[in-house]
């Protein structure tokens, strides 16, 4: 036996969590996704989401359940993982999905708003009769409902809220964050949401059109956000919940300056 050194804080509550994904053993603990490729030493993975690990809901090792406890699937070279974000309640327990895909980037999914499972205490791959195709499927001990992942572009029937945010990017000192200029391709029609949260206070957001300018459908047209917030962290993001939608952002720049109160 070779003992592994574990990072400060690292209990590891999730049990049904441990899954192999691109030839590393992944895992969810209190404080976040870890990695384990062999050696002596085991390294975190969801830096990048840690504002969203802080809301999981944690569970004493004794008290996990099958009904609301996370679990882990890796299915077509990506990593899907149901995690408790909510008051333990049985059967009403909001779960939300988290996704790794193949190149590491992360992907939040929250199932219960719409689907009819709810939490999700299980995956599966399989199909129904023989002439059935292959299909993720979830299911939850507590309703006794299954839902199906990863087929189609629409959750129940309803358009896919998407949300991309970037990581949150600290500065050594308070500066005046002015404003958040933002590339994005002239479309038809429609708009986009675009938003702001200043050292991880409320998210801001605003919705801009993806039309107007002189620029040709299919050209880059800009907008401008303002912020006019003084603060030290920032983190963007870009949302669309419209299925006819068509949205492409090429640049985000965010414009600071020292604040009035600085000191060298």
């Amino acid at each position: 036996l070779e003992q592994i050194s574990t990072p400060p804080e690292f209990n590891f509550y999730f049990s049904r969590t441990a899954v192999v994904h691109d030839g590393i053993l992944k895992f969810l603990t209190a404080d976040g996704w870890y990695g384990y490729a062999g050696g002596t030493e085991i390294e975190k993975i969801s830096q990048v989401i840690q504002p969203d690990v802080d809301g999981f809901r944690r569970l004493a090792f004794s008290a996990e359940a099958q009904q609301d406890s996370a679990v882990a699937y890796v299915y077509k070279g990506r990593l899907w993982c149901s995690v408790p974000d909510d008051a333990e309640t049985p059967a009403q327990t909001l779960n939300t999905l988290y996704v790794q895909d193949e190149r590491g980037a992360w992907w939040k999914w929250p199932s219960a708003a719409v689907a009819a499972a709810g939490e999700i205490s299980d995956f599966a791959y399989t199909r129904f009769g023989t002439t059935g195709s292959y299909q993720l499927k979830a299911g939850n001990v507590g309703t006794n409902k299954l839902v199906t992942l990863d087929s189609g572009a629409a959750d129940d029937s309803g358009a896919i809220s998407g949300v991309w945010r970037s990581k949150e990017f600290v500065l050594p000192d308070d500066v005046e964050f002015v404003e958040m200029i933002v590339d994005i391709k002239k479309q038809a029609s429609g708009s986009m949401t675009l938003g702001f949260s200043i050292d991880r206070n409320t998210e801001v957001t605003q919705s801009v059109a993806m039309t107007g300018g002189s620029a040709a459908e299919g050209g880059i047209i800009r907008r401008r956000i303002p912020i006019a917030r003084i603060g030290k962290a920032i983190r963007v993001a870009v949302a669309d919940a419209t299925a006819t939608n068509s949205v492409e952002v090429y640049r985000i720049e965010v414009v600071f300056q020292r604040n009035k109160g600085y000191r060298v």
